[in-house]
Order: C-alpha cells, then sequence, then structure tokens
C-alpha cells in the first residue's frame, strides 16, 4: 500500500458517504426515508508501526462516534507520533 496524505484520506471517505446518501435507497422505516451511511477512518503517522488490530479498533472507535453525533458523517480518528495516544477528530455532517 502507497503512503497516502490524511487528506486524501478523509476526501475520498466523504466521496463515498456522499455517493451513498445520492443513491435516494429508500428504507422501510418512516422515521428514517432514505440509507445513509456513517465511516470511521483511523489515520497513523507513516513512520509510525501500528498493529492492524489496533487500526481496526481505532476505526471502529470512530464509527461508533460518527453514529452517536447523529450519523451518516465521516469521523477521524489519528494516532498521536510522539505519545502514541489516538485523538478524535470530528467530521462535519455533509449533505450531497
Amino acid at each position: 500500500m502507497r503512503e497516502r496524505h490524511p487528506g486524501e484520506a478523509r476526501k475520498l471517505a466523504e466521496e463515498m458517504r456522499a455517493a451513498i446518501a445520492a443513491m435516494l435507497v429508500p428504507v422501510r422505516d418512516d422515521a428514517k426515508p432514505l440509507i445513509t451511511t456513517s465511516i470511521g477512518l483511523a489515520l497513523a503517522p507513516a513512520n509510525r508501526r501500528l498493529d492492524l488490530e489496533d487500526m481496526i479498533e481505532m476505526a471502529d472507535v470512530a464509527l461508533y462516534s460518527a453514529k452517536r453525533a447523529g450519523r451518516d458523517r465521516v469521523e477521524v480518528i489519528e494516532a498521536d507520533e510522539n505519545l502514541g495516544m489516538a485523538s478524535a477528530r470530528t467530521g462535519e455532517r455533509r449533505r450531497a
């Protein structure tokens, strides 16, 4: 996998979220008439090696954060290269 910049990952995730919203797929629940998606994105500096399980756990935390914040959004969590701690960066809810 090639190294990417964090902005590219966020942009791709947002494009996927918007593409799903733009499909206007109906669901059976009248309270939520259209299918949407929430995306949890985990990022780590290229010079920091994290286990796959740690990255999946970070993405899972970001995903559930997106769902709690109102769904239909992208949430990003980044590994701090100095302390090794993860810090959440809240995504904005955007409509296509």
